[in-house]
Formats: C-alpha cells, sequence, structure tokens
C-alpha cells in the first residue's frame, strides 16, 4: 500500500527491527487486504459485478502474484539476504498496482485491454 506508515516503514525505518512504523505498516496493509478483498470476491461470487474472463485472470494473477512476492520477501528477511528481500519486497507494491490498472481497465471499459481485445 502507498502510505505514509508504509514509506516511513520502507524507507526511513529500513533494517531497524525495532521500529514502530513496521508494525503500523502491516496493520494497514492487514486491513485494507481483508477490506477489499473479500468485499470484491463476495460481490463477484453473487455475481453483482462480472469482469470480463481476461481482465479477471491477469487481476488474479497479480493479486496472487504480490502475495507471493511478501511471503518471499519475508522468507528473504529472516534469512538476512537484502539483495532478494528488496527485489520481492519491490514486487509486493508492484504487483498491486498491476491489479488497480486491470481494475481501472475494467472500469472504463475505454483502455488498453478494450483496444486489444
Amino acid at each position: 500500500e502507498l502510505s505514509p506508515a508504509g514509506y516511513r516503514s520502507d524507507v526511513v525505518a529500513f533494517g531497524v527491527a525495532e521500529s514502530p512504523w513496521h508494525g503500523r505498516d502491516k496493520a494497514l496493509a492487514t486491513v485494507l487486504m481483508l477490506a477489499c478483498g473479500p468485499f470484491l470476491g463476495l460481490r463477484m461470487a453473487l455475481g453483482l459485478c462480472v469482469p470480463p474472463r481476461g481482465v479477471a485472470a491477469w487481476f488474479a494473477a497479480s493479486c496472487a502474484s504480490g502475495l507471493l512476492c511478501k511471503m518471499l520477501s519475508g522468507r528473504a528477511s529472516r534469512r538476512g539476504d537484502v539483495d532478494a528481500y528488496l527485489l520481492w519486497h519491490t514486487g509486493w507494491h508492484a504487483f498491486p498496482v498491476a491489479a488497480c490498472f486491470f481494475l481501472r481497465e475494467w472500469a472504463l471499459d475505454d483502455g488498453v485491454l478494450a483496444a486489444a481485445g
């Protein structure tokens, strides 16, 4: 997520294990994930919103890739592998941006995917 807590945790307090910003960032990211993910999933399950097949597949792949990156960044952090941590943590931030792009394409239905398909 992009927030002051995320910036403070990832940039200002990078490498400072006892920083209170790490806990705040995790809490905010968890609340956002739980508030948005199940809400959208429930609406899709109830048939209240039905994205085109291509958009849904890319959205799901972006979300799953972001969660995988989060898991791998945690493993790298526990191993003390800073380079791997930075790679995977960057993916944790980048893939949700891609997911937002696919939602935008679906919502506006006039973007890059509509022109291509």
